[in-house]
């Protein structure tokens, strides 16, 4: 029972800080011209070089290390990713783009060259234009073909070590648009949460194909489908499970649409993934189920000592699915106490899978210790 009380009173002042934050959106966020509208953040531990095959996009592609904007004007600019706090960091972002990548997908893909792991946050619409991300939820034909996908061929492509990747809010998406945008990246843990209403032909072909670190499947709802849109989707994500019964603690629902079917809408979207898996052609009209540890939303949280003594000082950022906002922990520190270690991610003694839905949560992360 004071388990509860205090989740709700966390959960009140979530509630009260994202008010204000829409209150004051325009005030507070219109200004951060690296915030998770404004560009995508790529980090990492290791220096690393940013650069693309080729050029595909069709407007204006610009970098940032932090420092001011560069147009990137053809394949030839491969920018070093700077040392900010810690880590070594580049922005991207766009304008007045209708694809990045085009029919060529991972030919004209972004390469991240590097020993370390990369972490890729912010909106990837970004990517097409800056200025409209916030409310553009519309991508077209071959937008992100193999954007990020990994070429073992290619010397310059460590994108087998991106982790995470950015959010990917559009609901109406083009053919091919988001066709082997992550192909092989072997080590991406958590997929974004994808909610489509209009969906092209082989819209999502291979999108994740062969990522095997995937924890689960990210929270996906469709409301139409197309011919081939979610062939192979997850094929070779070997830690993914599709049954149709449930199996219980951990799994969660997967619900296809009552619609007119289309050829190979499905076909194969299972494929070589766990064992465990019954189904690998799903069909409409049909409620599955799914573990789905590995959805982005809920599961980047921060870790931290529990005993230290100046809790009150350390500025933490909530990052919702269209701002962010700082709060100072002195306003929860008491959760720590109420709190255990949970099983799973550890934030403020919580863990953030048990925080509803409603109230979107990306991630949370310590920024200062000062």
């Amino acid at each position: 029972m004071k388990g509860d009380l205090k989740m709700k009173k966390f959960l009140s002042i979530l509630l009260a800080v994202m008010m204000l934050t829409t209150v004051f959106a325009t005030v507070s966020f219109a200004t951060d011209e690296f915030g998770a509208n404004s560009c995508i953040k790529i980090t990492s531990d290791a220096a690393f070089q940013l650069s693309f095959k080729s050029k595909g996009w069709n407007g204006t592609m610009e970098y940032s290390t932090g420092d001011g904007w560069t147009t990137i004007p053809n394949i030839l600019t491969k920018p070093n990713a700077a040392l900010v706090g810690g880590k070594y960091v580049v922005y991207l972002r766009g304008t007045g783009n209708t694809v990045v990548t085009g029919a060529a997908g991972s030919n004209n893909g972004i390469r991240l060259k590097g020993t370390g792991t990369f972490d890729i946050s912010g909106n990837i619409m970004t990517l097409l234009d800056y200025a409209t991300a916030a409310t553009n939820k519309t991508v077209g034909n071959n937008a992100f073909t193999g954007l990020f996908a990994y070429l073992s061929t290619d010397t310059n492509n460590n994108n087998n070590n991106i982790v995470s990747a950015p959010t990917l809010p559009a609901t109406t998406i083009g053919d091919s648009a988001y066709k082997e945008m992550f192909s092989k990246c072997s080590s991406l843990k958590s997929a974004p949460s994808l909610a489509f209403e209009s969906v092209g032909s082989y819209a999502c072909e291979s999108m994740f194909n062969g990522c095997t670190a995937l924890e689960g499947v990210p929270s996906f709802t469709f409301t139409s489908i197309s011919v081939g849109c979610f062939k192979l989707m997850f094929n070779g994500c070997s830690n993914l499970i599709c049954v149709s019964e449930d199996p219980g603690a951990g799994s969660a629902t997967f619900v296809t649409p009552n619609v007119e079917t289309k050829t190979n809408w499905s076909l194969s979207m299972f494929a070589n993934t766990s064992t465990e898996t019954t189904v690998v052609t799903p069909a409409l009209n049909t409620t599955y189920y799914v573990n789905a540890a590995g959805s982005a939303t809920h599961t980047e949280c921060v870790e931290f000592e529990e005993d230290a003594d100046d809790v009150a000082n350390r500025l933490v950022e909530f990052t919702f699915d269209d701002s962010s906002v700082l709060v100072t922990q002195d306003t929860i520190s008491e959760m720590i106490s109420d709190y255990g270690t949970l099983e799973g991610i550890i934030s403020f003694g919580i863990d953030l899978t048990d925080i509803p839905s409603s109230l979107n949560i990306i991630s949370a992360r310590l920024i200062s210790d000062n």
